[in-house]
């Protein structure tokens, strides 16, 4: 019996850190988040975390692909342990998991072409005859958007990828977004897009979804917390182009 054990524990092969797997959902559409590349892979801040949480818990990172329009049902179906790439904390989502510790305070501001950047410093100045306006789809901006833009035309953008080239071809001229893309967004087309304001026109939390398992949930808080103090994470945003 001794000898038939010790052959098992011989042959056996050594179960590595490795083959842990944390599945992270992504839409990969949200820099400086998260943004799919032509080859299929996933680059931005969120990636970068996501690899660095995984790696220090002794796991692989393993990035499922989803969309804004089946992320929770996706996530509610155990197709990934973690939600990431520029959520918002909202009641519905925290509904359905845990959300992680605040990784952002931001909020809605605008983005336009630099040369008339002043004219759109408050939702007063945007709001004028003439003025396009455009925004993401999805129904909190939306809902905003009709309540702050009684004049300006506003038009709701069904192509992510066209909100950019909108604002660079005239097609529109302010891009109602989230304060970090507008920035991300200065900083890649430098002299040509710039923020109209630092000053916000809402607040709202930023945050990982994480399925409700209290030890992956206090595990990852844990990892970043380490990021956020260290200043790792902020750094991450920074450094996307």
């Amino acid at each position: 019996m001794k000898r038939v054990l010790v052959a098992l524990l011989i042959g056996a092969t050594p179960v590595s850190a490795q083959d842990r797997v944390i599945r992270f959902g992504v839409t990969g559409d949200y820099p400086p988040y998260a943004e799919r590349q032509p080859d299929g892979s996933v680059t931005g801040a969120d990636v970068v975390l996501a690899n660095r949480v995984a790696t220090a818990l002794g796991a692989r990172a393993e990035f499922v692909p989803t969309g804004w329009a089946t992320l929770s049902a996706d996530f509610a179906a155990r197709r990934f342990d973690v939600a990431i790439g520029g959520l918002t904390v909202t009641p519905e989502r925290a509904a359905i998991g845990t959300f992680s510790i605040r990784l952002l305070d931001d909020g809605k501001r605008p983005l336009a072409r630099c040369a008339e950047a002043a004219r759109y410093r408050s939702i007063a100045a945007i709001d004028r005859a003439g003025t396009r306006v455009e925004i993401n789809r999805g129904p909190a901006i939306g809902a905003l958007a009709k309540a702050w833009f009684r004049v300006a035309q506003v038009t709701v953008n069904p192509v992510d990828a066209d909100l950019v080239p909108a604002l660079l071809e005239r097609r529109a001229d302010v891009w109602i977004t989230d304060g970090v893309v507008v920035d991300h967004m200065a900083r890649r087309y430098r002299g040509r897009l710039c923020a109209t304001t630092n000053e916000p026109f809402t607040h709202q939390d930023k945050a990982w979804l994480i399925r409700s398992d209290p030890a992956l949930v206090g595990e990852i808080d844990g990892q970043l917390r380490r990021a956020i103090d260290s200043g790792a994470w902020k750094r991450a945003l920074r450094a996307v182009r």
